[in-house]
């Protein structure tokens, strides 16, 4: 891999102020942040499409969207509800993170020969005995690593948060 290939990251890219920032201290780190947005729901929100389309046109990067409504019902919409019926309080991002929001986005970054992928979360990541874990953010107050826990070593391996 060149080392030009090598600086190349997928960014999952919302449209807010965590992904932007994100992007923003990717680019001042020398790396070449290239977007990623996730259509999760049914219906399309033209807020979000706009504020996403007017960050990566400021940002100058590369984006792409990725379709990801089917495999959101059937892995995380359907087994939720049905949790819900079942009276237990599923927690809908727990099963979404593993399941849909990274494998979607590790995959496409596999396809387009990606090796690091990044998101605005708040968490940090440590290694211990070689094998790298999923610590809280540095700020504690807005810490998300509850909702990521179920993320794999070898994912967390590609992964970078700038936000901890």
């Amino acid at each position: 891999m060149s080392d030009l290939q090598s600086k190349r990251i997928l960014v999952a890219v919302s449209g807010g102020v965590d992904s932007a920032a994100v992007c923003v201290l990717l680019k001042a780190g020398g790396w070449e942040p290239i977007g990623l947005t996730l259509a999760m729901h049914a219906e399309t929100d033209p807020v979000s499409r706009e504020a996403v389309r007017n960050l990566v046109e400021v940002l100058g990067i590369e984006h792409h969207y990725l379709d990801c409504r089917d495999r959101f019902l059937k892995d995380v919409i359907i087994p939720s509800a049905g949790e819900s019926v079942a009276g237990r309080t599923p927690n809908p991002c727990c099963r979404c993170n593993p399941m849909v929001k990274f494998a979607a986005i590790s995959e496409f970054a596999d396809a387009h020969g990606i090796k690091h992928l990044a998101t605005g979360h708040y968490v940090g990541t440590a290694v211990i005995g070689g094998r790298r874990y999923l610590t809280c953010g540095t700020d504690k107050n807005k810490d998300q690593s509850y909702f990521l826990y179920r993320l794999s070593s070898e994912l967390l391996d590609r992964m970078i948060f700038p936000l901890s």
